[in-house]
């Protein structure tokens, strides 16, 4: 299985979704997140964050990914970036079956790494100005919450509150461990639960719009 990941401007997340269905996906999941523009005078009068869709499209043929990877970047007017990682497991629901999936089918490295952070609320833009600093070029903040139920409060040993956001970012490898580095080391990842990072190679990787 492979998640091919698209991120564009507020509203293209439907266009985005019709030309994967086009190039053989079956469906998708649109989020709602908003990009971190660099500093430029639009970011001085406070429009610099972006509102963007995360459309997201899970397919169980790599060839069939990388189509819709090129069929979605020719779609859009962008800014925005597309891209597919590999899944290592995979459950459908209803089906009740976790489904493993075999090493020979685990995809080679392409040289870019998706760095992903979930942080308490309001600190996605410290973590992205540090990853810029580092190398990074750009990222998506996704808002979230953690669960409610005291019973399934916590995931790889961090509490999960409500209030979250995730901040994405697709870096190339030669600064991926600065980046990773940069986000680890923030203050507001000092204290026990308050937050994971955790990074993924990528794959099949277009700019929209250009």
């Amino acid at each position: 299985m492979r998640l091919v990941s698209c991120i564009v401007p507020r509203g293209e997340g439907d266009k985005a979704a019709a030309a994967a269905r086009s190039a053989g996906g079956e469906g998708g999941t649109i989020l709602m997140g908003r990009g971190t523009a660099s500093r430029t005078w639009l970011e001085m009068l406070g429009l610099g964050e972006t509102q963007r869709d995360f459309a997201l499209f899970l397919v169980a043929d790599d060839a069939v990914a990388a189509d819709i990877v090129k069929a979605v970047s020719a779609s859009g007017d962008g800014p925005g970036v597309v891209f597919s990682v590999q899944a290592s497991r995979f459950l459908k629901g209803g089906a009740g079956e976790v489904a493993e999936m075999a090493e020979d089918n685990v995809a080679q490295d392409h040289g870019r790494r998706l760095i992903c952070a979930v942080l308490n609320k309001g600190f996605a833009c410290d973590a992205m100005a540090a990853a810029r600093k580092a190398g990074a070029k750009g990222g998506t903040i996704v808002n979230a919450r953690g669960t409610a139920n005291e019973d399934d409060a916590r995931f790889f040993g961090v509490t999960l509150t409500p209030e979250k956001e995730m901040l994405m970012v697709v870096a190339e490898e030669d600064v991926s461990d600065a980046v990773f580095s940069a986000i680890g080391g923030l203050p507001c990842l000092a204290d026990k639960g308050s937050g994971i990072v955790f990074a993924l190679p990528v794959a099949d990787v277009a700019v929209i719009g250009r």
